[in-house]
């Protein structure tokens, strides 16, 4: 769903909902084999007419990536997820973290106070025209940002020309997205042409997720958080490489951006995928899968929570505290997590052991509600 679309949803009656996400950060955006960009999880979304709202002063959403606005609880709109994606593009183009700190609250006040750093400060030979479509979109004055996903997609678009980039973008983002996962893509096309043959899979690809790459801070004081691994580019390899992808996806969702954060392998040469059996013929020969081939029998889960230190049940089995990662047998039974923590709602859900998977779930902090001050009232004799 591109950003603006949603800004611009309407009830049954015509009238704007003035939807605002309020999660804008790369774990909620995602692009596609075909070039699509995508945002999701609009769990935490809120409509201004929605008939139960948050309590004031109740923050929801990836610490990192809040407005200011958003940090210090005040009344949300539009403007807020602009600025949530102008720091996913910033983090995106530069290779480095804007405003993330050792702690809750150094995040806040970065974000609040903080001098905002231009991405030329980090990657000196960053475009200029994409540098000033990314900072108005991190002005902390509301009235200085864009005031749609619209226009900030109409001066991508113009700083995408400039890079030489073409009007194209899904197509573009198609052709990388098959040079980075090629091999991926080949073997899900082969589990379904078995599928569709009624022959079984000899193997299942396991989700896949970068855990071991992450961005270092972009401030002195920040930089023992988060380092690159040996096997990532190096912060200055990174920019020049990593900017027109930024902007293609960018520009595709209309607001939003999806970190690529691996190395086009060197072009390899595959065997032809096995011909599936016709449907309606004898039952097809499954071949006895090898051991580098054959299904395993666990997976590994990681859970984590915004904020983390959640007690983690499964089953009602005691698995300690978030992030955890977990070894499971896998099968296609549903599993029952709970999650809890001192000051928010307990969280439920149903975890199916099918894949391997990473989790992150945010959690709803619970206010108690003061109690009413009742003035008493006069009697007349």
């Amino acid at each position: 769903m591109r950003l603006h679309a949603a800004h611009e949803l309407k009830d049954d009656e015509g009238l704007p909902r003035d939807l605002v996400h309020r999660d804008i950060s790369p774990q909620n955006v995602f692009v596609t084999y075909a070039g699509q960009v995508k945002v999701l999880d609009f769990g935490i979304a809120k409509a201004a007419n929605r008939s139960t709202r948050t309590e004031a002063g109740q923050v929801k959403g990836k610490f990192a990536y809040m407005s200011p606005e958003q940090c210090l609880g005040k009344h949300l709109d539009r403007r807020s997820d602009i600025f949530a994606l102008g720091i996913v593009l910033w983090e995106l183009s530069t290779g480095h973290r804007l405003f993330r700190r050792k702690s809750e609250h150094l995040t806040f006040k970065a974000i609040c106070e903080d001098p905002i750093r231009r991405p030329s400060e980090v990657a000196p030979d960053y475009p200029a025209a994409l540098e000033k479509v990314c900072m108005r979109a991190l002005a902390r004055r509301r009235e200085d940002r864009y005031q749609t996903a619209l226009e900030m997609r109409r001066d991508l678009m113009s700083a995408a020309r400039g890079l030489g980039l073409s009007e194209l973008a899904e197509e573009d983002l198609r052709q990388l997205m098959h040079r980075l996962f090629d091999e991926r893509i080949e073997s899900k096309q082969d589990m379904l042409r078995r599928a569709g043959a009624g022959s079984m899979p000899t193997s299942i690809p396991a989700a896949e997720a970068d855990e071991d790459v992450e961005l270092p801070a972009s401030t002195a004081e920040a930089n023992t958080i988060q380092t690159f691994s040996d096997a990532s580019p190096t912060p200055a390899a990174w920019s020049g490489r990593w900017i027109a992808p930024a902007v293609l996806a960018v520009v595709v969702v209309g607001g939003a951006a999806f970190a690529l954060r691996r190395n086009p392998p060197a072009p390899t040469r595959r065997a032809p995928a096995p011909t599936p059996t016709p449907v309606g013929s004898a039952a097809p020969v499954v071949p006895t899968p090898s051991a580098s081939s054959a299904v395993a029998a666990t997976v590994s889960v990681r859970i984590e929570t915004t904020p983390s230190h959640a007690r983690v049940l499964l089953d009602g089995q005691d698995r300690g505290h978030t992030p955890v990662d977990l070894e499971l047998p896998r099968g296609g039974k549903p599993l029952e997590l709970e999650l809890t923590r001192p000051g928010f709602a307990m969280r439920k859900e149903k975890l199916v052991p099918n894949v391997s998977q990473r989790l992150v779930l945010p959690l709803t902090p619970v206010y108690r509600a003061k109690p009413a001050h009742h003035e008493e009232i006069p009697r007349f004799r």
